[in-house]
């Protein structure tokens, strides 16, 4: 862990007592009070409008490249139109806060062109934020863990700029991205310094506010091992400690923290309610509760969920938290309310809107144009990949008998690779087929990483053990209560087996056990040979011919 900056913590011994002053002026003029609940207090009771800075945040998270709807839902042009509307109609002061996996396990529209397609579109939003919009917004986002997917140097090339070696896509020369990426606990190796700022402070009215990022501590498990040996992920708890309290050493008492983490609540519409339903014993909250009390507002991601609650601290200080959902198909709608005489913020309350709602508000010519720029993203991207989506691979006809999509993925790299059995993580299935014809692009969409396949050879023995519910296997594997059979016969502990699985699954800490054969072409490339040379129709229970 990194030593704490030197310096004298600036104490909080009002802030308490702000927040309460907050709650207690917005519960008299509202029938309903929505500020952040907090103690009684009788402090400081003359507070007016001018003694309140007003901020509006809009909270997005796991955008995953969304370019085009996900069926009826989300996709950039919905996800921008309702931005564009909350940040006109609020005219204030507005922060749009992305909690991670803005790119990464995208569809093709926007993978097949690097994810450049989903960072211009930020770059357009930030762009009408400090040329068109007054009072001033900004985009500031965090590293997720599917930002890591091909290592740290394709993140930093789609952030910072320069051709992929496959490009130019979007531009001729790739500028990256105009708006700011944090992630304060994650550190090159080299430099023993954070990859990406941990932070970043902006000044509104003459407060101070400051934004720490901090990306999942278990990234490592959830990439295809050795893809980030040049970095190390820190504890996300310590480090937040760490840069909170740098923060105020500096005088800054609003702290909003952008973290890829989350949990879920059941969904609801309105404003924060008081009694949150995140389970006490997640990790996650156990996280929350470790938060010092300068924090006032979590932006969160990674569980693709709803959240819009008030979480207390061991200390029992209160702050909210929000997730909204994925693939833009909603944001978060935050108002915060900062006292010019503490410097720290006095009320916060949310609502997680759906972007699936009409618009009615008439948006300005610049935003207008911003929006045009965005469906001119979405149209090249989707040209782009035409060629690639649109070439129907087979026609899919559903039995009542399937099996699941992951065996028949798993059935798919047994059959090109000609192993023994073949195995698919649960996790790695991103769509389900729906019956008709079946495109590449739907393909893709279930199974968008680009891994490669890999077979390794287990005894008997070790596949005892490694053999689980946990994920997919191919269907001559059956896993019953007493024993394992590989077609209709118990596994033989001394006999040899050949596996075939992708290479997140086949290098993960279980799997690796095994001994490597060979590393072939594409999971995608894979299940696309197995399909066409099924029957027509297919279902997901027919073998090849």
């Amino acid at each position: 862990m990194v030593k704490s900056l030197s310096g004298l913590s600036r104490p909080k011994v009002s802030k308490r007592a702000v927040q309460n002053l907050g709650f207690a002026i917005a519960c008299l003029s509202l029938s309903a009070c929505c500020a952040l609940p907090t103690s009684s207090s009788v402090n400081n009771l003359h507070n007016t409008d001018q003694d309140i800075v007003k901020v509006k945040v809009l909270g997005i998270n796991d955008f995953h490249g969304q370019v085009l709807p996900k069926g009826q839902d989300g996709g950039m042009q919905k996800l921008a139109l309702h931005l564009l509307k909350a940040i006109e109609i609020g005219n204030q002061p507005t922060f749009v806060l992305h909690a991670g996996d803005h790119v990464g396990a995208s569809p093709a529209e926007s993978a097949l062109l690097q994810d450049e397609p989903s960072i211009a579109f930020l770059n357009y939003l930030q762009d009408y934020c400090k040329l068109s919009h007054t009072p001033s917004c900004e985009i500031i986002g965090t590293a997720g863990n599917h930002e890591f997917d091909e290592g740290s140097a394709e993140m930093l090339r789609l952030l910072q700029g320069g051709n992929h070696n496959k490009g130019p896509f979007m531009q001729n020369k790739w500028p990256g991205a105009n708006y700011k990426t944090l992630s304060a606990n994650v550190i090159d190796l080299e430099s023993k310094s954070t990859l990406l700022p941990p932070y970043v402070i902006h000044n509104i009215a003459g407060i101070d506010i400051g934004f720490i990022g901090l990306t999942l501590d278990s990234t490592p498990e959830l990439l295809i091992p050795g893809s980030v040996d040049d970095l190390r992920f820190e504890n996300q708890a310590e480090v937040a400690q760490h840069y909170v309290k740098a923060l105020q050493e500096k005088g800054i008492e609003s702290i909003f923290i952008i973290i890829h983490d989350g949990t879920t609540e059941e969904y609801y519409e309105g404003q924060t309610r008081s009694n949150n339903q995140i389970p006490e014993t997640s990790p996650f909250m156990g996280f929350l509760k470790s938060l010092p009390d300068a924090v006032d507002l979590v932006i969160t991601g990674h569980s693709h969920r709803f959240t819009n609650a008030y979480v207390s601290n061991t200390n029992g200080h209160t702050f909210l938290v929000t997730q909204a959902f994925s693939s833009g198909r909603a944001y978060a709608d935050i108002d915060v309310a900062i006292s010019r005489k503490s410097n720290d913020v006095v009320s916060t309350s949310a609502n997680v809107l759906l972007t699936n709602s009409e618009n009615s508000y008439a948006l300005s010519e610049s935003a207008r144009q911003t929006l045009k720029q965005i469906d001119s993203i979405a149209e090249q991207a989707t040209a782009f990949a035409k060629q690639y989506t649109q070439r129907v691979v087979n026609t899919y006809e559903a039995k009542t008998n399937d099996i699941s999509l992951g065996e028949f993925i798993a059935n798919s790299h047994q059959y090109v690779l000609k192993t023994d059995m073949a195995v698919m993580n649960n996790g790695g299935v991103r769509a389900q087929l729906e019956p008709g014809a079946i495109t590449w692009g739907q393909l893709f969409a279930v199974q968008p990483f680009g891994n490669q396949i890999l077979v390794r050879k287990f005894s008997g023995e070790q596949l005892m053990e490694t053999i689980t519910t946990r994920h997919h296997w191919s269907s001559d594997v059956s896993i019953g209560t007493e024993q394992i059979l590989w077609r209709g016969k118990a596994l033989d502990r001394n006999a040899s087996y050949t596996v075939a699985g992708n290479a997140y699954i086949m290098n993960s800490e279980l799997f690796s056990e095994g001994e490597l054969i060979s590393i072939e072409g594409l999971d995608i490339d894979a299940t696309e040979h197995y399909m066409r040379a099924l029957p027509t129709p297919f279902n997901l229970s027919d073998t090849p011919e």
